[in-house]
């Protein structure tokens, strides 16, 4: 299966979608145009009806930058978890509960431990929480 290149510059913004061999073509100029010595790029595999899509703006700094991306799957993958499980921890502990270990955070991952106690036995979550923080404190 072919693959056709894109540019993945988000200053230009090159938000294009290409549907025909003509606008197939087009996608090879912006990329020659924006990236003459072919750095930069992602291969996009064909799909049915598709020959060829860039990035937005977002979603080439989710690309690109390590710390954003660590923050967006941290967000998604982790937290999302715990939002879910804040209704359900009101209902069994109060609202009013100052206890480390009443927290939505306990009901989504199954666990009596604190956060941080959790957290300090599990390599790949510490990992993933490091990566996430380097993102919030700048």
């Amino acid at each position: 299966m072919p693959i056709r290149y894109l540019p993945l510059d988000p200053t230009q913004r090159a938000h294009q979608v290409c549907r025909s061999r003509s606008s197939s073509q087009s996608a090879r100029a912006v990329t020659q145009k924006y990236h003459p010595h072919g750095h930069d790029k992602l291969p996009i595999p064909r799909a049915t009806g598709w020959q060829s899509v860039a990035h937005s703006a977002t979603s080439a700094l989710l690309a690109h930058n390590e710390d954003v991306h660590a923050y967006a799957l941290y967000m998604s993958s982790r937290t999302a978890r715990c939002a879910q499980q804040m209704a359900p921890a009101h209902q069994k502990w109060g609202a009013d509960s100052t206890r480390t270990n009443e927290t939505a955070f306990n009901l989504a991952y199954n666990t009596d431990l604190p956060f941080f106690e959790y957290l300090s036995g599990k390599e790949d979550f510490m990992t993933d929480f490091a990566q996430y923080m380097r993102n919030v404190r700048k």
